[in-house]
């Protein structure tokens, strides 16, 4: 989820960073890896490895604030440039 943005603006890192350490004070138990981890896992080389980091990504408890993170992060970028909003809506919260 927009990987490329977060590798080239700062604001969308920064973003990134806080909601991933709002997510490890309040995360549950059988969460073991942080919220960047979640949306941006290392590199794997089989299917079966592809599919389970797919399949947290898509646990309500990673996808939920990982999108509201990326969306916000988005957002920031914009406002970087100049776009100036009066509303904002994330993309499917489900």
């Amino acid at each position: 989820m927009l990987r490329d943005i977060a590798c080239q603006f700062p604001q969308m890192y920064d973003v990134l960073q806080e909601a991933n350490q709002a997510f490890e004070k309040n995360k549950s138990q059988e969460i073991p890896e942080s919220l960047v981890e979640g949306i941006y896992p290392r590199p794997v080389f089989n299917e079966e490895d592809r599919k389970r980091q797919e399949e947290r990504l898509r646990n309500t408890a990673i996808a939920q604030p990982s999108l509201g993170a990326v969306d916000l992060g988005a957002l920031r970028v914009l406002q970087f440039f100049g776009v100036d909003v009066q509303a904002f809506a994330g993309h499917s919260y489900g």
